[in-house]
């Protein structure tokens, strides 16, 4: 706390407003990064419950486990231009947004080939989970608590993926695995809820943007003599 210049009124200091302005910023990107290492595991763990219900072929549990990974590592860079054109903060939202209503069709799965499907575009959803974060992480926070965040960030990571796969099981043995798909739902509503509030978008230009700003510099142009 300092005191005011007039009166006798303290008001808080500056580095405590900013560390509050920060946790928020940090919680909503590490529950969204945290999407895409808790989901994928949390239905690896509790596979055989969902093969013995949807009948799914032995040769398929791998292609069924890993579909959401193997898209996440194959979009990954056409999502990083994404960003770049539509904005870190959209990109993030949409991704939230996608693997909610994916996540909430994959508990009505009537068989196997649905539920693959839909393991594919969640997969979509997550790629804009994946390095966006991190991204937003360094537009939204100040450099000299860059550090804080990150190491923030990969703690709460951490802790839900310790905590989340364990409750997980329990839940699906006692309910059913059908609620193993509502976790992903719930991170990404919170999640939602606080980039929408706290999370500035980047500053990045549209490619339109881009576009103008080459036509204006100077420099020699295609079909054009100097």
């Amino acid at each position: 706390m300092r005191r005011g210049s007039a009166g006798g009124g303290t008001v808080p200091a500056t580095g405590s407003r900013a560390q509050l302005t920060v946790l928020p910023v940090v919680l909503a990107l590490a529950l969204a990064f945290t999407v895409t290492v808790v989901e994928p595991l949390v239905l690896s763990l509790n596979l055989p419950q969902v093969s013995r219900a949807l009948h799914v072929p032995p040769h398929a549990l791998g292609l069924l486990s890993g579909a959401a990974t193997l898209v996440m590592a194959a979009a990954v860079l056409a999502a990083g231009s994404l960003g770049d054109i539509v904005g870190l903060k959209r990109l993030l939202t949409s991704g939230l947004l996608v693997v909610t209503f994916v996540d909430l069709l994959s508990t009505l799965s009537p068989g196997f080939w649905f539920l693959l499907v839909m393991r594919l575009l969640v997969g979509l959803g997550m790629t804009a989970l994946l390095g966006v974060p991190l991204a937003l992480l360094k537009v939204a926070v100040p450099p000299e608590r860059r550090p804080m965040g990150i190491g923030l960030l990969m703690a709460v990571t951490t802790v839900l993926c310790g905590v989340v796969p364990a409750f997980m099981g329990w839940v699906v043995a006692a309910v059913g695995w059908r609620l193993l798909f509502l976790i992903g739902p719930l991170l990404c509503l919170v999640s939602l809820w606080l980039t929408v509030r706290y999370v500035p978008e980047s500053c990045w230009p549209s490619s339109s943007a881009w576009r103008r700003r080459r036509t204006a510099s100077p420099g020699p142009r295609p079909g054009r003599r100097w």
